[in-house]
């Protein structure tokens, strides 16, 4: 189950799920490549430092997804897509969308799932 996130929300989920997200590129022969890293939200824009790799594939292929899984069981993951440049070793990504998803089969999980903005 998937409920979309308005970007201006960004700072405020940030403060729910913490600095600390899996992003994800694609290598040359169209594989994931996954890295964990420390993510920085300013003027819209998140950024996180860039290993080799992950800096060669996000310069050929832009498009990225950043996942901070969900706090606690039960409760819903956040998923950043954006467009990726890279400045030396920092990745800067511009959020094109953002979405919080759990699996539809969870038991707990209702029509009326808990809104981004619940605490």
């Amino acid at each position: 189950m998937s409920h979309p996130v308005d970007l201006d929300e960004l700072d405020a989920a940030l403060r729910r799920y913490g600095s600390h997200a899996f992003l994800m590129t694609t290598s040359d022969d169209l594989r994931p490549h996954i890295s964990h890293v420390t993510v920085e939200l300013a003027g819209g824009m998140l950024t996180c430092g860039a290993g080799r790799k992950t800096g060669a594939n996000a310069s050929v292929r832009p498009m990225v997804s950043l996942l901070w899984p969900a706090p606690e069981e039960g409760e819903f993951s956040l998923i950043v897509d954006g467009d990726a440049t890279l400045d030396g070793d920092v990745l800067r990504v511009t959020p094109t969308g953002a979405i919080r998803h759990r699996p539809a089969s969870d038991p707990d999980c209702t029509v009326d799932c808990e809104p981004l903005t619940h605490d």
